[in-house]
């Protein structure tokens, strides 16, 4: 869950940095962490609990819940989803097909990303077809 949020605020990150529309409009997200946060908390709260937990003593107060390791972990792959998003979110706009998949069978119009990242300064979109 946590790789994944961190997913959400990179991809968010990037598009405000690279100037371009936001990849995931709000209701997006809401889905998204519908999906990723929903299932494994419903899963946590169907687990039996453990017979001798309350004799084992608790844990130190000095313990960190995450290891610098897992953290990095986290960090990279949320990283990856965030950087992986924006990059399909800008091809898709831009390339009519990637890798032998024909892309623009939709029937969206397709654009530079001069046009995607100076948006707000074009003086008509007539024509385009989200």
């Amino acid at each position: 869950m946590i790789s994944s949020n961190i997913g959400e605020v990179a991809s968010i990150f990037l598009t405000s940095a690279l100037g371009i529309p936001e990849g995931l409009i709000p209701v997006q997200l809401l889905w998204v962490n519908l999906v990723t946060d929903g299932p494994p908390a419903t899963a946590l709260g169907f687990n039996p609990p453990d017979k001798d937990i309350m004799k084992k003593p608790p844990r130190r107060s000095d313990d960190s819940l995450i290891t610098p390791w897992i953290l990095f972990r986290y960090m990279v792959i949320g990283l990856y989803v965030g950087v992986a998003t924006v990059g399909i979110f800008i091809i898709w706009y831009t390339h009519d097909s990637f890798m032998g998949i024909d892309l623009a069978s939709d029937g969206h119009t397709l654009v530079s990303y001069s046009q995607l990242s100076n948006r707000d300064q074009c003086s008509s979109w007539e024509g385009f077809k989200v």
